[in-house]
């Protein structure tokens, strides 16, 4: 159960970061990253050409896997616990431990490897969203 919801945590953090880079990603770097050719260029670029579309599947994603890691979060409490007035005592630590290394963190490390971040995730993601 815990490996699951470390991959469950690990998975929104992806989310988190590909919902502020797609969004702060601008048509200029875009044009530049083509110009260069780097990896994932054209998948961005086909991203980027209906971001509405990306934006919610992206949100939609991260939504549904942090409600599947609450919910397991919650059972693994309930066996811990015997008493359910004690569940709390794993639950808010999970969601802060949820918000941090679900949200907080990938958007403030995305800004520094953009560029690898937007070649290999998005490239890889954009396969099983489109």
């Amino acid at each position: 159960m815990t490996f699951g919801l470390i991959l469950l945590i690990i998975a929104s953090g992806l989310f988190s970061a590909s919902e502020i880079a797609l969004t702060s990603l601008s048509r200029a770097k875009v044009l530049s990253m083509q110009d260069d050719g780097r990896f994932g260029s054209a998948a961005v670029t086909k991203l980027k050409q209906n971001p509405q579309r990306v934006l919610v599947s992206i949100l939609v994603s991260n939504q549904a896997v942090n409600i599947i890691a609450t919910f397991l979060a919650t059972l693994w409490a309930f066996e811990l616990f015997d008493d359910s007035s004690k569940v709390s005592w794993l639950i808010i630590p999970f969601t802060f431990v949820l918000i941090l290394f679900g949200s907080i963190l990938p958007k403030t490390l995305r800004w520094v490897f953009l560029n690898a971040f937007l070649g290999w995730w998005l490239t890889h993601w954009l396969g099983l969203s489109l």
